[in-house]
C-alpha cells in the first residue's frame, strides 16, 4: 500500500496499562498505513485510583511525547467545568483537528488506510487485528528497560522461565463492585478456571500455575487448584508492571477477561504456548470474539 503524507495523529492514553497497550498498537498501525506523524498524549496518574499509573514510558516504545505545552491544551479539551472543554474542542476543529473515536462495536478495517489530517484518537481500540500487521514490532517495544531490581522478583522470573508455568489471572475488584461493571463486563466463572486446569493438565506434563489476582484471598478461598501452584502478591496494588513481566514470561496462559492478561498472553513468547480464554469476553459484548482474540486461542465457556 503507498503511504499518503497525511498530518499528524496524536493517541490519548487512557485506562490502566492494558488499555494503554492496545491503544498505542492500534494508533501506530493506523498511522503507519495513512502515513501520519504518530504522538502520544500520556495520561497523567490520578491521585484518586491506585490501579491506574502512567506505566507506558517503562517499555521500549519509540513514539515521541506530545511536548507539555500542547499537552496541556489539548487535555483542557476535556475539562467539563463551565463548558470550557466544548470550546476548546469546537475551536481545535477550526483549527483542522478531527477527533475520531473507536465505536467500540467491532474492528474497523477501513480505518487503516481511510483517515487523513490532524487527528486526536480516542478511546480503546480493543483489537489486536488493527496492529496485527505490526506486530513484530509491537512486541519488541512492549518489552521493559529495566531488569527487575527486587530479589522476590528475580526469583519469581527464574523459576517462571525454568518451569512449565501456566499464568492464571483472576480479575474481581471493580469487575465485582461496580453494579455496571458487574452487569457488562461480568466476571470468569470458577467452572471457566476449572475446565482451564483440567484442559492444561491434560496438555502440559508438570504444570505450575501462578496465580495472579487483584483479590488473592477471595482466590485462595474459592479457586481448587490440585496442582503445584503459587500465589503471586508482592507487587499487588503498586508495581502492575512487575506483575506483568511475570506473566508474559510465562510458558501457558489462563486469561480472565482482562486487558491486562490479554496482553500477557500474546506476547508469550513461546510458540508452543496454549492460551485459554472466556467465550464470550464480556457479559454484554458488541464486539465478536475473533476481533478480540487470535484464533489460535482455546475458548472455553465464561
Amino acid at each position: 500500500m503507498e503511504q499518503r503524507k497525511s498530518g499528524t495523529l496524536i493517541v490519548k492514553l487512557e485506562g490502566g496499562l492494558g488499555n494503554q497497550f492496545y491503544q498505542y498498537a492500534s494508533a501506530k498501525a493506523i498511522a503507519r498505513n495513512s502515513g501520519s506523524k504518530f504522538l502520544v498524549l500520556s495520561r497523567m496518574d490520578s491521585p484518586n485510583d491506585s490501579r491506574r499509573h502512567n506505566h507506558l514510558g517503562l517499555f521500549k516504545i519509540r513514539t515521541p511525547l506530545v511536548n507539555r505545552a500542547k499537552s496541556f491544551m489539548l487535555r483542557l479539551m476535556f475539562v467539563n467545568k463551565w463548558g470550557l472543554g466544548k470550546k476548546l474542542r469546537k475551536f481545535a476543529k477550526k483549527q483542522g483537528l478531527s477527533l475520531v473515536h473507536d465505536p467500540e462495536n467491532g474492528f474497523y478495517p477501513n480505518i487503516l488506510d481511510g483517515i487523513s489530517g490532524n487527528i486526536l484518537l480516542l478511546g480503546y481500540w480493543q483489537s489486536y487485528r488493527y496492529f496485527e500487521d505490526i506486530k513484530e514490532e509491537i512486541k519488541e517495544e512492549f518489552q521493559l528497560k529495566e531488569s527487575p531490581s527486587d530479589s522476590m522478583n528475580i526469583s519469581f522470573l527464574k523459576e517462571i522461565q525454568d518451569s512449565e508455568s501456566v499464568a492464571l489471572h483472576i480479575r474481581r475488584g471493580d469487575y465485582v463492585n461496580d453494579p455496571y461493571f458487574l452487569e457488562n463486563f461480568g466476571t470468569c466463572s470458577l467452572s471457566y478456571y476449572q475446565n482451564a486446569i483440567k484442559y492444561i493438565t491434560d496438555k502440559v506434563k508438570d504444570p505450575h500455575f501462578y496465580v495472579f489476582s487483584d483479590d488473592p484471598e477471595w482466590v485462595k478461598s474459592n479457586l481448587k487448584i490440585d496442582f503445584p501452584h503459587t500465589f503471586v502478591t508482592h507487587n499487588l496494588g503498586k508495581s502492575d508492571y512487575e506483575d506483568f513481566r511475570l506473566m508474559h514470561s510465562c510458558h501457558h496462559f489462563i486469561v480472565a477477561n482482562s486487558s491486562f492478561s490479554w496482553w500477557s498472553a500474546w506476547l508469550g513468547s513461546r510458540e508452543d504456548k496454549i492460551v485459554i480464554c472466556p467465550d464470550p469476553w464480556f457479559a454484554k459484548d458488541p464486539m465478536k470474539l475473533e476481533d478480540r482474540v487470535p484464533n489460535a486461542w482455546i475458548k472455553i465457556k465464561a
